[in-house]
C-alpha cells in the first residue's frame, strides 16, 4: 500500500496551543492528570496528528506508566497498558541520549528494531520527545501518525519538545505539591501528639 503525505502543522497553530497550554491553571497547581490531558489533547489537534500518548518512566519496574493518550479517532482520553522496555533497551537508550525521536516512514526509517510489531501496521510515521527533570529521563511524550506517512518539520519537532517541557514542569509541580501535602500531614500529626503529651505524662 503507497502511504499518502500527511500534513504539515502551521506554525501559528502550534504556537497559539502552546500559548493555551502556558495558561492551564493544571500545569502548576499539581494536578498531574489534567495537566497531561491538555497538553496531549492541545497537541494532538494542533499537529493534526492521529495520537498523542504521555508515559512516565518507572525505573524500578522497567516500564513506561501511560499518564495519558489523546486520539482524534475519537477524540476521547484513554490509559494504555503498561510498556515493558526491559526488552526494547535499545529504545530505551535512544531516549536516554537522543532530543528526539524521528521517524518520518515506518516502512523505511529503521532506527527502532521491531517497531511495527510494537505500534501495529497502521503506525506510519512517529515523532518522540524524552521527558526529562534535572536531566534525567522521567518520560516521553508519544506523537503517532497513522496511514499517513509524515515527514516532521523542525516547527513540529520543536513543538513536540516543548511538549515535552510542558509536561516535565507539571511532574515537578505535581511532586512539589505532593512534598508539601505529606509535610502538612506530617505536621498535624505532630501538633496532635505534642498537644496529648501533658495529658500522657500525667497518666
Amino acid at each position: 500500500m503507497t502511504h499518502k503525505q500527511g500534513r504539515t502543522a502551521n506554525s501559528d497553530t502550534l504556537n497559539a496551543a502552546l500559548a493555551k497550554i502556558t495558561k492551564t491553571p493544571a500545569l502548576t497547581a499539581g494536578i498531574l492528570k489534567a495537566a497531561t490531558e491538555v497538553i496531549a489533547r492541545e497537541g494532538c489537534l494542533a499537529l493534526g496528528t492521529t495520537r498523542v500518548g504521555i508515559w512516565r518512566v518507572n525505573h524500578e519496574k522497567k516500564q513506561l506508566e501511560s499518564l495519558t493518550s489523546y486520539s482524534t479517532l475519537d477524540d476521547m482520553h484513554t490509559v494504555q497498558e503498561d510498556f515493558p522496555y526491559v526488552d526494547r533497551m535499545y529504545y530505551y537508550e535512544l531516549l536516554l541520549k537522543e532530543r528526539l525521536l524521528i521517524i518520518n516512514d515506518s516502512k523505511v526509517d529503521n532506527i527502532i528494531p521491531n517497531l511495527l510489531e510494537t505500534y501495529g501496521p497502521e503506525l506510519s510515521s512517529l515523532l518522540d520527545a524524552p521527558i526529562r527533570v534535572g536531566g534525567e529521563l522521567v518520560g516521553v511524550v508519544c506523537i503517532e501518525q497513522f496511514h499517513d506517512v509524515r515527514y516532521w518539520s523542525m516547527a513540529e519537532q520543536n513543538f513536540a519538545s516543548s511538549l515535552a517541557d510542558f509536561t516535565a514542569l507539571a511532574m515537578e509541580s505535581a511532586e512539589r505539591h505532593n512534598a508539601l501535602q505529606a509535610l502538612a500531614v506530617s505536621n498535624r500529626r505532630t501538633e496532635t501528639l505534642m498537644s496529648n503529651l501533658p495529658g500522657m505524662v500525667y497518666q
